[in-house]
């Protein structure tokens, strides 16, 4: 029978493999650069934190840090995607009204987040960005 530690392992590759499947994809539709992540609340729930993603150098996951913020004034778009569990898509994140540079130093021009639901409560989102 498997254990915990097995099932965690077993999701945390096929996280992997889905999303470097995903970026695989997107990237070579145009030479694109895109990064995909999945980000989850921290332990607060004041902050989306990195959990799995590709397109990142080894050493910016740990520092990927978005604020969830409130139904009244969103802290980021993974934020508003939390809180309102709808997609967003941001084709100029420039434009977006929360916007915040990014702590990776790496910016984004078009964002696409989505919410990933279990049992009707938002666990995380996907955040595709080129």
């Amino acid at each position: 029978m498997p254990t915990v530690r097995d099932t965690e392992q077993y999701y945390r590759r096929l996280w992997s493999h889905c999303l470097n499947a995903l970026f695989r994809a997107l990237s070579t539709q145009r030479n694109e650069q895109h990064r995909v992540s999945v980000l989850v609340p921290d332990e607060d729930e004041l902050h989306m934190v990195w959990r799995e993603g590709t397109g990142f150098a080894p050493n910016e996951q740990e520092r990927v840090r978005h604020a969830i913020g409130s139904m009244e004034r969103f802290g980021s778009v993974a934020g508003e995607a939390y809180l309102t569990r709808q997609p967003v898509y941001v084709p100029d994140v420039r434009k977006y009204k929360y916007w915040e540079p990014s702590t990776t130093g790496h910016e984004y021009r078009t964002l696409y987040v989505v919410p990933l639901m279990s049992n009707r409560e938002c666990r995380g989102v996907l955040c595709v960005g080129r």
